[in-house]
């Protein structure tokens, strides 16, 4: 699945397709936002304490390497299937 058809299917489920296509990226580059603080929340949280004061103390290169280290597709599926899912919620 390509990015787009990816796009395309959350646009759909979240009954957005007919939204102007400036709306629609501006909600799917929200959307990406929020997935990727809440992987790098969820990453944090999984380190141990000690890992976590050393990754206080990395710069932006070494703590990114450390994110990618823990990220793993089932992860990006929970994460990005709950703020999905909690964008929805919303906007009942």
């Amino acid at each position: 699945m390509t990015d787009l058809d990816l796009k395309q299917d959350i646009l759909k489920r979240l009954d957005l397709a007919d939204l102007a296509l400036a709306d629609q990226d501006k909600i799917l580059n929200q959307l990406e936002e929020n997935i990727l603080a809440q992987l790098h929340l969820a990453i944090i949280e999984a380190l141990p304490e000690e890992k976590r004061v050393t990754l206080a103390d990395l710069d932006e290169t070494a703590a990114e390497q450390i994110f990618q280290a823990h990220l793993n597709p089932e992860l990006i599926k929970q994460v990005a299937t709950g703020v999905v899912a909690d964008f929805k919620e919303r906007m009942k």
